[in-house]
């Protein structure tokens, strides 16, 4: 049981190191739809390299906009895109939403507590 436990441990571990964290300036958003049937997904580009997450080539992440987590999150990136005001950016380590792009798991003003 204790081998279990490390075991699972260090799996976890792994993929939160995988993860990766962003602060900077967003260099461009871009809303794009695979389908008529599928839920939009919103491409956050940062202005550096992001790095930790093999599947992120591009230096994107992503997020549906079919809930309304993804719209408050899209509303606040559209604000601090407008202002140039940047934010911190942490993803969950996976590509699911787009092969090439970091699905996002939260984000917040630089000058902001997260």
């Amino acid at each position: 049981m204790k081998f279990k436990l490390c075991g699972l441990f260090g799996i976890l571990l792994s993929s939160q190191v995988a993860a990766t964290d962003y602060t900077g300036k967003i260099q461009g958003l871009v809303l794009y739809q695979i389908s008529t049937t599928s839920p939009p997904i919103l491409f956050i580009t940062a202005t550096s390299g992001v790095t930790g997450t093999d599947c992120n080539t591009t230096n994107r992440y992503t997020i549906h906009l079919d809930n309304d987590y993804g719209k408050a999150i899209y509303s606040l990136l559209l604000t601090a895109y407008a202002t140039g005001e940047p934010v911190r950016l942490k993803g969950l380590g996976t590509c699911n939403n787009f092969g090439n792009a970091e699905d996002l798991r939260y984000m917040c003003t630089e000058n902001g507590p997260c």
